[in-house]
């Protein structure tokens, strides 16, 4: 028979495995479950039953009391004994206080915020809305002075979150495309496409306040870059109407101007010109820059004279 040659690493490593496995048997035989994960925050051991793949979970109190106890490694006794002894003894100080329910878990979600809450006398553990706990009476009473602060604070933040669901407007309309002055878009639900001005969707309250921010955002500044190329449109072509005679002395009554197709020559007051801007359009720049300039004088010579007569009645 042909010798085998085993390295020492080899010989380590099987030697290692073997330990392992008598290891494993023996705490077959000797202890039947195994402590798999401590929770403090609920009190609670999670334990596994060897040779399975069998998961428990149990309050350590509650453990520590039962036969189940006898079942583990004397170092899992004693991590459950411990933690049983320190439940145990805050419930007694519980009691003393005078407080009956405990909080142990708060559950977020995007509606309600719940609560799993323990009767200390009973050992029961309940399911509860923020709201039902705030809306009841004997709270206070019963929790302590933190649990009843963070129960009042989630039934008020969930109160908000609704409030603010209920009266903010419901986004129908999902923006597809913004081209030429035209503006694509689509109903949220059932996807339905169509096709309108953009200034119309944006002089329409009833229709722009369905989109989201963002939508709403790049509609308002389309609507703005619409308007801006349609008065430059309108400016930059030829004049319809000119100004006679200007002069100084006039500047507080009315101006003549005159048609340049028809020759019908009209009078208005330079503040009805000034704040006419269709009108105002249809002069030539010179016109238009006269009109503004002594718009603004004749403004600040009335604030002016205003304030003269102020001062005189003082």
């Amino acid at each position: 028979m042909r010798n085998i040659d085993i390295s020492g690493s080899t010989k380590l490593f099987f030697s290692r495995m073997l330990e392992l496995y008598r290891k494993e048997s023996y705490e077959r035989e000797v202890n039947q479950y195994r402590v798999i994960e401590i929770i403090p925050d609920a009190a609670e051991i999670q334990f596994q039953v060897i040779g399975t793949g069998v998961l428990l979970k149990v309050s350590a109190d509650k453990l520590m009391r039962s036969d189940l106890l006898l079942g583990f490694s004397k170092k899992d006794i004693a991590v459950i004994t411990h933690m049983g002894t320190k439940v145990e003894n805050k419930d007694e100080s519980y009691k003393k206080r005078g407080i009956l329910s405990r909080i142990i878990r708060q559950i977020f979600s995007d509606k309600k915020s719940k609560f799993i809450v323990e009767d200390i006398e009973k050992k029961e553990l309940i399911e509860k809305t923020a709201y039902d706990l705030y809306t009841d009476k004997t709270t206070p009473d019963k929790f302590s002075s933190a649990d009843t602060l963070m129960i009042g604070y989630s039934a008020a933040e969930d109160h908000y979150r609704r409030v603010f669901e209920e009266t903010s407007p419901k986004i129908e309309f999902i923006l597809l495309e913004i081209n030429d002055e035209k503006i694509t878009f689509c109903h949220q639900s059932t996807g339905i496409a169509q096709t309108k001005s953009v200034e119309i969707i944006f002089n329409s309250p009833e229709i722009i306040n369905k989109f989201n921010a963002n939508d709403r955002s790049l509609i308002s500044y389309s609507a703005a870059e619409s308007r801006y190329k349609r008065i430059l449109k309108d400016t930059s072509q030829k004049p319809k109407f000119k100004l006679l005679n200007v002069e100084p002395t006039t500047m507080d009554t009315e101006w003549c101007y005159e048609c340049i197709e028809t020759g019908v020559i009209q009078k208005k007051h330079i503040s009805f010109l000034f704040y006419n801007t269709e009108l105002l359009s249809q002069f030539n720049s010179q016109d238009r820059n006269l009109i503004a300039f002594t718009a603004g004088e004749l403004s600040k010579q009335r604030q002016y004279e205003l304030k003269s007569k102020e001062r005189t009645n003082v």
